[in-house]
């Protein structure tokens, strides 16, 4: 009679095969995937977040960035204005060195050009052109603008606003 098959051995092949496949996902060359899947998607996630966070930064950046420009331009008036009111205390009547905004950087379009324009700043104001219109504005609120424009904030009659803005323009020849 020829070889026969053992019915237990065949059976003890199939568990340990069983036994042994069941284990076959602790490879790291089949189990690897997984993981790298994983570790990418978890790099996906911050690098997400990374792009957030320099997006804030770049947010934060820009407006350091406008701050410092408007300071720089307010810095350059102050200094044109410093020199101009180093002028404006000789004047005696002369005409005045204009003031820059310290809002735009530019010259203050309804600057009186003399001390006596200056003084005669009651009833109506010289014509002053807003948003491209000529207006004419009393002389209280024609000082207020000015003023702010030149970055003060002042209250009181026009007398004290008059005295004001020529303690501003470096009015220091008469008494003001």
């Amino acid at each position: 009679m020829a070889a026969q098959p053992d019915f237990r051995q065949v059976a003890g092949a199939f568990t340990t095969l069983a036994e042994q496949s069941a284990l076959l996902p602790n490879l790291p060359a089949v189990n690897g995937g997984g993981e790298l899947l994983g570790l990418m998607q978890e790099m996906r996630r911050e690098m997400t977040r990374l792009a957030t966070a320099v997006g804030r930064i770049e947010t934060r950046l820009s407006a350091v960035e406008a701050t410092l420009g408007s300071l720089g331009e307010r810095l350059a008036a102050e200094s044109a204005n410093n020199l101009a009111r180093s002028l404006n205390g000789a004047a005696n009547g002369q005409v005045l060195q204009p003031l820059r905004s310290l809002v735009t950087g530019r010259f203050v379009e309804s600057f009186p050009r003399t001390l006596a324009e200056l003084g005669d700043m009651n009833g109506m104001f010289p014509w002053v052109s807003t948003w491209g219109f000529p207006l004419l504005i009393k002389a209280g609120r024609a000082l207020t603008v000015l003023l702010e424009e030149l970055g003060y904030s002042f209250e009181g009659s026009t007398a004290e606003k008059r005295r004001y803005l020529k303690h501003l323009c470096g009015v220091v020849t008469e008494l003001v």
